[in-house]
């Protein structure tokens, strides 16, 4: 059975209370390392425990060094830990993915040559999914990029308050609504349709509000957004959003249709304000190349991720959530 060791390593960072992040985990001397022995060591009540202790307290934690190759190996390993599977697109997930096995998905297919910016995973959902695994099935060739940075989301909440004109523009605003104007090829594009009432019709499915625009075009708002600030699993208040990724969208799409963030008491977010929270999660992410094999677990409620563009052809990072 396996067993686990903690480890220090270089990019590693320690929060204010000593945690280390991401917390990394090695198997213990003269532990068995394969995938199904870890999968029986998380079985165990006590392993399970500690893994479940560890988490919300660091955020992430990295294990590394377990012989996990296969999205079936993750899957078994998934269900050791009790996680019970998040439906994404029941719950209305927007990214695509494709399924690899049991509980176990692509991560992201948009192209490799586009960084995503920060966010919780599914931060616009009503209810997110509460945690989830990255691993690493293919791990980018040195050099080539395809990091999956972390940040801990109460230290971002933090700076934020350091800055007294950001603060003032984020906090006790209310909730967002992502708007975008579209021209009739966009919505077309956008909602899988061929004419207005289809349209109609999948935009309700999807909960989004239309405007038409005389022109054809028309305004798409979603669903009210939460609150960019709320507490995670550890009782801390922490930055909660997916922010990040439109900021990095617009940023590296400008061609692509005009798109607005409104807070419920009528003001816009600023672009400006948008591009500083990003630089404060460049200045407090921890990113590290993946090995083959890695195991990235993440409480969604604590800790932001992103994906740094890749010239890999090798890189394959899947992902399992979890409610």
């Amino acid at each position: 059975m396996a067993s686990f060791s903690k480890i220090s390593l270089s990019f590693q960072k320690k929060l204010e209370d000593g945690s280390p992040f991401p917390l990394v985990l090695v198997p213990a001397h003269g532990s068995l390392k394969d995938s199904g022995a870890l999968a029986s060591a998380l079985r165990t009540e006590e392993q399970r425990l500690r893994l479940e202790e560890w988490l919300p307290k660091s955020g992430a934690i990295l294990l590394r060094g377990f012989e996990v190759w296969t999205a079936q190996e993750l899957d078994s390993i998934i269900d050791a830990l009790g996680w019970e599977e998040y439906p994404y697109l029941e719950m209305g997930g927007s990214t695509n993915r494709k399924q690899m096995f049991g509980k176990v998905f692509t991560s992201n297919d948009l192209p490799r040559q586009y960084n995503i910016g920060y966010h919780n995973e599914a931060a616009y959902l009503e209810k997110p999914p509460a945690k989830i695994a990255f691993f690493a099935e293919k791990a980018p060739e040195p050099g080539t990029g395809g990091a999956t940075p972390i940040v801990p989301g109460h230290v971002v909440y933090k700076r934020v308050l350091e800055k007294t004109h950001l603060a003032k523009q984020l906090l006790d605003k209310g909730r967002l609504v992502y708007r975008a104007f579209l021209d009739e090829n966009a919505w077309k594009s956008r909602l899988s349709a061929g004419d207005k009432q289809s349209a109609e019709t999948n935009a309700v499915k999807k909960q989004l509000a239309i405007t038409w625009l005389p022109d054809g075009g028309m305004i798409l708002d979603s669903k009210l957004l939460g609150p960019l600030f709320r507490k995670d699993t550890a009782g801390r208040m922490a930055y909660f959003s997916s922010l990040g990724f439109f900021v990095e969208f617009r940023k590296t799409h400008k061609d692509s249709p005009r798109t607005a963030l409104e807070f419920e008491d009528g003001t816009l977010l600023e672009d400006q304000a948008g591009e500083e929270l990003a630089e404060i999660m460049l200045e407090e992410e921890v990113a590290f190349p993946w090995e083959k094999g890695d195991i990235l677990l993440v409480d969604n409620s604590a800790v932001l991720h992103s994906r740094q563009k890749s010239t890999s052809k090798e890189r394959e990072i899947l992902v399992s959530l979890a409610r």
